[in-house]
């Protein structure tokens, strides 16, 4: 599953189809208000991450608050290795082509080109971009995708309390694909992918429809104490 920080605790912006959270029961937008018998109130992301990951086969315990519910309630994963996701992609209309992406990795990047080319090759004129639970990835991933689709305009840009600020451009030798195209997101659309639906709406590239997005487009690293 994919975490982040809401309300002050570890919250659950999505999890892996038949994965072990979901497995267990957990579903986009729950608290966990402990792992490992830990609080999570003020606790890092990274924090959270180290307790939940552990040996194939090994058991964690969180304690969920559900939707509706104000009472914590103590859940048992099974950890498990989770096989690479790959990238969906069909002819869902008369010259229509649906992608989705389930992460902003730079694999999926790869499978995005190639199956754009092979769409543009098969005289397709339009494209369904869905971003719906796509959680993972690096914003990098992200400029490299938006470039597929933008040849000119700004795609986003990095600043920090330590890192000068930085923008990043579309580079005209890099599209391949010129048609329309749409983006899907959804509540639990985070991170590097809000950076890509961002891009392109942004330059007025296509349309953007569904619910708002988790908001987490940003980038963030840990830096050991000194």
């Amino acid at each position: 599953m994919t975490i982040s920080k809401r309300y002050g605790y570890i919250v659950i912006v999505s999890v892996v189809p038949d994965g072990p959270a979901e497995k267990a029961g957990l579903r986009d937008g729950q608290i966990l208000e402990a792992i490992a018998g830990f609080g999570t109130r003020d606790m890092s992301v990274g924090q959270a991450t180290m307790l939940l990951q552990g040996a194939p086969g090994t058991p964690v315990k969180v304690a969920v608050v559900r939707r509706g519910k104000t009472e914590p309630q103590e859940i048992s994963i099974n950890r498990a290795v989770i096989g690479p996701q790959h990238v969906v992609a069909d002819r869902v209309a008369e010259g229509v082509g649906y992608v989705r992406l389930p992460a902003m990795e730079p694999l999926d990047i790869t499978e995005l080109r190639d199956k754009l080319l092979q769409f543009d090759k098969q005289g397709l004129h339009k494209l369904v971009l869905d971003l719906r639970d796509c959680t993972r990835g690096q914003v990098p991933d992200a400029i490299a995708a938006a470039q597929l689709f933008l040849s000119s305009g700004k795609i986003t840009s990095l600043e920090g309390q330590t890192v000068p600020r930085k923008e990043f451009s579309a580079e005209p030798d890099k599209v391949v694909w010129h048609a329309p195209v749409d983006i899907l997101i959804s509540s639990s659309t985070s991170g590097a992918a809000e950076v890509l639906a961002a891009a392109i709406k942004g330059n007025k590239r296509g349309e953007v429809l569904g619910e708002r997005t988790f908001g987490t487009a940003s980038e963030q690293k840990n830096h050991p104490p000194r």
